[in-house]
């Protein structure tokens, strides 16, 4: 279609310059021919390029049909993936079973606290004290190496801020009793 155009583009170009000619020659009946020809490949040339728009709209919309047909069966293998996916998981089913877990693992968390507080009064250990004192231990290293002089000082009770042991152990065995008071009659056997 364009090597036409162009064709049409080429002969007006000729019948002009043969028109020109004509009408130096005063040739009236061949110019008037000539010119007629022209209007002819003017039209025909605006035909050619209608034909070429109404050709590129077509291909456009046959493009547009085919992503179209494309998108829809996509989203029909979508709906098809989702209704299958609905019919494996059974949401009410789902929750109960989640309740069921949650409540176990209150169960085993509340068992294991009394078992390790059962393990602790057997052993003669508390927790908090073995740790307040490895700690202590970690400051006062700390301080001495830090400050040493200036520790060396100082008494040795107010410089690792002990105080009198007894008064520890009597506030943490009053809190091991509020703890084991607070806990819920829970059966050991789940």
């Amino acid at each position: 279609m364009e090597r036409e155009v162009r064709a049409l583009a080429l002969e007006q170009r000729k019948v002009e310059a043969s028109l020109r000619a004509a009408a130096s020659r005063h040739d009236l009946a061949s110019a008037r021919v000539l010119a007629a020809g022209i209007v002819g490949a003017k039209k025909q040339t605006s035909r050619l390029h209608a034909q070429r728009a109404a050709l590129l709209s077509l291909e456009a919309q046959l493009v547009e049909a085919a992503a179209t047909a494309r998108v829809v069966g996509t989203l029909k293998g979508s709906a098809d993936v989702v209704k299958i996916m609905n019919g494996l998981i059974c949401v009410p089913k789902l929750a109960g079973q989640l309740r069921e877990m949650k409540a176990e693992m209150i169960k085993a968390g509340v068992i294991q606290d009394v078992a390790d507080g059962m393990m602790d009064d057997a052993l003669g250990i508390d927790g908090d004290d073995a740790l307040t004192g490895e700690a202590d231990e970690e400051v006062a290293k700390v301080l001495d190496e830090v400050a040493g002089d200036l520790m060396a000082s100082l008494p040795r009770a107010v410089a690792t801020a002990g105080g009198a042991p007894g008064a520890r152990e009597r506030e943490a065995s009053a809190a091991a009793e509020e703890a084991e008071a607070e806990l819920p009659a829970a059966p050991l056997a789940g």
